[in-house]
């Protein structure tokens, strides 16, 4: 399992994704509408680091993951890879999902994994 949480900050999302991103995933992010680039950059920012937390495999294994989303930003990501990142690592499942207001996160999982759920702790509740 990997997640990768992100906070809505701002960006130069269309110089950040041409420079880590797979050229399908840079022309989905730059076709939605300009207002909408950071939330679909983190989207698929979180996507992709869920997965390599998953397998356990460095930032340098972005060039060989991409994450397909069709329609706006609103469809689910899909993992693709052009090749193997380990020997699991074609068994991942993509959750992406809203944490809290202003934060992205993905959830990469087994398929195994039939649906997540996931709950808001506030912190002066641990007392």
């Amino acid at each position: 399992m990997g997640i990768d949480v992100e906070y809505l900050r701002p960006i130069e999302a269309a110089t950040l994704a041409r420079r880590f991103f797979m050229p399908r995933e840079y022309n989905w992010l730059t076709s939605q509408p300009v207002e909408q680039w950071q939330a679909a950059f983190f989207r698929l920012w979180t996507a992709k680091e869920s997965v390599l937390k998953a397998t356990g495999e460095g930032l340098a294994a972005l060039s060989h993951l991409e994450i397909g989303v069709a329609g706006d930003r609103h469809c689910s990501p899909v993992l693709r890879l052009d090749k193997p990142l380990s020997d699991q690592s074609e068994e991942w499942m993509l959750h992406s999902f809203t944490p809290s207001a202003n934060y992205v996160a993905a959830l990469a999982t087994a398929p195994s994994v039939v649906g997540v759920r996931y709950f808001r702790l506030l912190l002066n509740s641990l007392q």
